[in-house]
């Protein structure tokens, strides 16, 4: 999704997050496949 960012922690677990005026919001950690 535009604005949102993603890492890959660990095997299939994802965290997303977006930035709002500097600050970061995780949006969802979630178990990715």
């Amino acid at each position: 999704m535009k604005g949102r960012w993603s890492i890959f922690v660990n095997g299939n677990w994802r965290l997303t997050f977006e930035f709002i005026q500097g600050n970061v919001y995780v949006l969802e950690y979630e178990d990715y496949h």
